[in-house]
Parts: structure tokens; C-alpha cells; sequence
């Protein structure tokens, strides 16, 4: 794992998130690689502006640290900073997504939050059943109480609650 690990530093944003989710979903267990990863990607982000990450490869990247359960406060940063000059250009998947990573992690970063409850909001209508239920459940996880969020979601969610899978009623009602 070495040869890779040297590589990292030379991969695009798009490659690191690319490698990050293909890490996650083979549950890599190398943790020196894992870092290595979580380095790399703090080095393209970081100054914030550095580099220009598409929500995509934002949204993949701590979805795939989430998923590893790994709470790297660098790469959270990192991702968090760069998240919110895009948020406007995150599609109803990518918003969900990212609070449901954060969230995960227990990692409440306030204005990523709130930058994501406004534009939830402003979109509500376009949101699948899994990214309502997954932004229900990061707010109540993290005890974020934003009730014109809440109320946009239940909004949302009442007039298509026969969509939802039983994982997601129960994630639902759990919230």
C-alpha cells in the first residue's frame, strides 16, 4: 500500500473522492492509508477556495469517511469550508447526504447546517423519500431544533409517506 499512498498527494479532488468511496465501500481497515487519504483531501481544500470541489465529490468523500466511522477533524473542516461557497449548486442527494455524514460522525458544524437547512428548504419539493428521511434523521441526531426545516420536511414528506420504505418510516418516527 506504500506505492499508493505516495500517489495520493498527486490525485485530483475528484480522484481523492473517487478513491474515497472505493475505500469505503470495500471497508478498508488501513488506517495509515485512511489518513494518508484524509491528508490528501485536507491538502486540495485547504486554504478554502484552494481547490474546486464539486458537491459530488464534497458529498462522496465524508459520506465515504462516515461510512468508516472515521472522525477526522481536518478533512471535516476542510469539507465543511468548501461545502458552503457551493451549497447553492448541491442537488436534494448531496444535501441529505452531507448532514447525514456529519451527522454520523456527531460532527455539528453550525453554519454548514444552517447553510444546508436554507437551501433544503428552498428545494424541499425535489427531495426523494431517502433524502428527507436521511435530513430528518441528521437533525434529530445532532439536536439541531430548525423548525422551518422541520415543518418543510413533514410538509414534504406527508403527501408521499406511501413512497417511503419501511426503513424509512422508521427512521422517520424515530426522529
Amino acid at each position: 500500500m506504500c506505492d499508493v499512498e505516495g500517489a495520493l498527494p498527486e490525485l485530483s479532488i475528484r480522484a481523492l473522492a473517487n478513491t474515497s468511496w472505493s475505500f469505503a465501500t470495500l471497508q478498508c481497515e488501513d488506517i495509515p492509508l485512511r489518513n494518508s487519504l484524509a491528508a490528501a483531501v485536507v491538502s486540495q481544500l485547504a486554504p478554502p477556495g484552494s481547490a474546486h470541489a464539486r458537491p459530488q465529490e464534497l458529498s462522496n468523500t465524508v459520506w465515504a469517511f462516515a461510512q468508516l466511522h472515521i472522525t477526522n477533524l481536518p478533512l471535516l473542516d476542510a469539507i465543511s469550508a468548501s461545502s458552503m461557497s457551493t451549497i447553492p449548486s448541491f442537488s436534494p442527494q448531496h444535501l441529505s447526504t452531507t448532514a447525514w455524514s456529519f451527522s454520523v460522525l456527531r460532527c455539528s458544524q453550525y453554519p454548514l447546517f444552517d447553510a444546508v437547512a436554507c437551501e433544503a428548504i428552498t428545494r424541499i419539493r425535489y427531495f426523494e423519500p431517502q433524502a428527507l428521511e436521511n435530513t430528518l434523521w441528521s437533525v434529530s441526531v445532532l439536536k439541531l431544533f430548525n423548525r422551518p426545516l422541520l415543518d418543510s420536511l413533514s410538509a414534504a414528506a406527508l403527501p408521499t409517506i406511501d413512497a417511503f420504505s419501511s426503513w424509512e418510516l422508521t427512521n422517520i418516527a424515530w426522529s
